[in-house]
């Protein structure tokens, strides 16, 4: 098993406290040297919790404390972990790929399933759906009431992040129980396929959004995804990816058009209850903004005969 030196711990380190948030860190770069002023960093970074509570940080090896083992994939290198105590942030599990975040997301979830561990059905075990830019993927298993996630997430020297996070004060209650819970308000939108952005193409920041709802006395069920983009390229060619995806994810179209500024299309599809959907997809040039252009996706249950 490779290990990685001191500074390459510190690195990932550093990338997982600020992979809390919504978009991945930039490089990480590390100025001066000294390895006691390194751990102190890494003493900062990942403590959190009462007076006298112990946070260890192993080198290279998963945590003693962990009531699992662990397999990795090949390619895959174990950089070291963290132990903040359950209640308190639990067990970190810290990794390299040489992989993309896809394939390695993958080869967790084949080796894991091998040994026991089961994705929870339903909401749970489902990546949200929409535009979204692959940079990360998060996936959950659970095991004799146990729950952790593996989290695989680009980083900018072309490697994957892996990080495995468990805490047995946090157990959710879909490990606990037989049949997970439906979440009737966001089940619509996990239906819309993760849409990911054809070459040449660019979200503008901080402008993606997705809802879904309804059923009952509210109206049918539905669910939207919007994005601004940006690209040189012409509609035609950016909504002919788009419709690629969408007739990949099992969609049936039903008519399309398209030209320089704008383009659309019709669909249907059924879900895993068999129950018929309609879905359209427009994308629109905005005529005052250079290269900008407004997608859009919406779903709709279709009345019972």
């Amino acid at each position: 098993m490779k290990k990685l030196n001191f500074v390459s711990i510190i690195l990932i380190v550093v990338f997982s406290v600020l992979s809390v948030s919504a978009q991945p860190p930039g490089g990480v770069v590390i100025v001066g040297e000294g390895e006691e002023s390194l751990r102190s960093i890494i003493e900062f970074l990942l403590f959190y919790g009462p007076p006298g509570q112990e946070t260890i940080v192993t080198v290279g090896e998963i945590p003693e404390s962990a009531p699992f083992d662990l397999r990795l994939p090949d390619g895959v290198t174990l950089v070291g972990s963290v132990d903040r105590g359950m209640g308190f942030g639990g067990i970190e599990v810290w990794m390299l790929s040489e992989d993309s975040i896809e394939a390695t997301s993958a080869a967790f979830s084949d080796l894991l399933t091998a040994d026991g561990w089961t994705i929870p059905e339903g909401i749970f075990g489902m990546q949200p759906g929409g535009f979204v830019p692959v940079v990360s993927i998060d996936t959950g298993y659970c095991q004799d009431q146990q729950f952790i996630t593996i989290s695989t997430q680009k980083r900018d020297d072309d490697q994957t992040a892996v990080i495995l996070r468990y805490d047995d004060f946090n157990t959710p209650s879909f490990c606990l129980e037989q049949d997970a819970p439906e979440d009737p308000y966001n089940a619509p939108y996990m239906l819309i396929p993760a849409l990911t952005l054809p070459d040449g193409v660019g979200i503008r920041q901080e402008t993606r959004g997705g809802r879904g709802g309804g059923g009952g006395g509210y109206g049918p069920m539905s669910a939207e995804t919007s994005v601004a983009l940006v690209s040189e390229l012409p509609a035609n060619e950016i909504a002919a990816s788009y419709n690629s995806q969408l007739e990949a994810a099992g969609w049936d179209l039903i008519d399309s058009n398209s030209g320089d500024v704008a383009g659309w299309s019709s669909w249907t599809f059924h879900d895993d209850k068999d129950q018929l959907w309609s879905g359209i997809f427009t994308l629109t040039k905005l005529p005052a903004t250079e290269n900008a252009y407004f997608a859009f996706i919406h779903i709709e249950q279709a009345p019972e005969k």
